[in-house]
């Protein structure tokens, strides 16, 4: 004999109790749950549910042999700007999930700091949520910030019979903040030719 369709059986998952309807002939119930009402958990919720009794059957209360397991749900990382240049800055590596709004922790090869030094760096976004999970890694490229050089004027000189010149007024442009970069190769030079002239085109070895 089983309890007749219709009737109500309580049941209980985490503190919030709901009623259930016996449907289906075979003392079979069932009931759900809004899912914010049970989050995930590392151990698995008891489910207590209790049968108030009829003419023909009595009472049961307070059943608990059953268990239920949450586990968390999957959820996807997107990350942006992974690839940029120098500027004297940290460069922070954004980010959207799905769901939408979930928090994420962004490492940079292990550091929960972003780098700002030029180079390239192993980016781990982690969902750091109650209920769902999920990660996604990448790569953070930091390029060199390209300087220029203005004001460079060679300086006319009486024939010695070497090619040689000399190079005044070479400024680097494009630097950043207090950064200590120094101009090398920025005071000699070559001549086209060692004999005398005019407007002789003078090289320069890299100035870096």
């Amino acid at each position: 004999i089983y309890p007749a369709d219709g009737e109500a059986v309580p049941v209980t998952i985490n503190g919030v109790t709901s009623n259930a309807v016996v449907a289906g002939g075979a003392g079979a119930f069932s009931v759900v749950f809004p899912t914010a009402t049970i989050p995930y958990s590392a151990t698995p919720y008891t489910i207590t549910y209790a049968y108030a009794g009829d003419d023909n059957l009595n009472a049961a209360t307070n059943n608990t042999d059953t268990a239920l397991t949450v586990n968390k749900a999957s959820a996807t990382v997107q990350l942006y700007d992974l690839v940029t240049t120098y500027n004297g800055s940290a460069h922070v590596v954004t980010n959207t999930t799905t769901p939408a709004g979930l928090s994420v922790t962004v490492t940079y090869a292990g550091h929960t700091w972003a780098p700002t030094n030029a180079g390239s760096y192993a980016v781990t976004g982690t969902v750091s949520d109650v209920n769902y999970q999920g990660s996604q890694t990448g790569t953070l490229v930091i390029s060199q910030k390209e300087l220029t050089v203005t004001g460079a004027v060679a300086q006319d000189k009486v024939y010695d019979g070497n090619n040689k010149a000399q190079i005044t007024g070479a400024t680097l442009v494009g630097k950043v903040g207090s950064d200590d970069v120094t101009l090398a190769n920025a005071t000699t030079g070559t001549c086209a030719q060692a004999t005398a002239g005019t407007g002789i085109s003078v090289a320069t070895a890299p100035m870096t």
